[in-house]
């Protein structure tokens, strides 16, 4: 199956495999965001469909929070430390991610985002439900 990942600026890539994957996401989390920060959401999902994996990232504060859409459950690996400032797309102010949801390191943000694109399911990892 293909995929697409959508970035701040609302620029689809298509997606063919997990490799590639792992390079636009590599190559998309480097940028700087406009408000002037590294904070910024990814979208992955089905070409055709709905998203479904959503990437809130922040390189320099090296943690994620990581969501399940067709539920809304977020990744969990480890424990609430600080908020993330992020930025959804180019049009929009910055939002803070709570901290109780930016529970993944980058490196697992990267690895849930490639096992989704090569298996097309929910990764494995454990997932809660949002506490708000």
């Amino acid at each position: 199956m293909t995929y697409v990942m959508t970035d701040i600026n609302a620029s689809e890539q298509t997606v063919t495999g997990a490799a590639k994957a792992g390079e636009l996401f590599d190559y998309s989390i480097q940028r700087a965001a406009p408000y002037g920060g590294f904070g910024q959401s990814l979208w992955f999902g089905p070409v055709g469909g709905d998203d479904e994996l959503r990437v809130d990232i922040d390189m320099e504060v090296g943690r994620a929070s990581v969501t399940w859409l067709p539920d809304g459950r977020y990744a969990v690996e480890l424990p609430a430390d600080q908020p993330l400032t992020v930025q959804w797309t180019v049009d929009d102010a910055p939002v803070e991610i709570p901290a109780e949801l930016v529970r993944v390191s980058t490196a697992t943000a990267r690895r849930l985002v490639t096992d989704y694109v090569a298996s097309g399911r929910r990764p494995l990892i454990d997932w809660v439900a949002n506490p708000s």
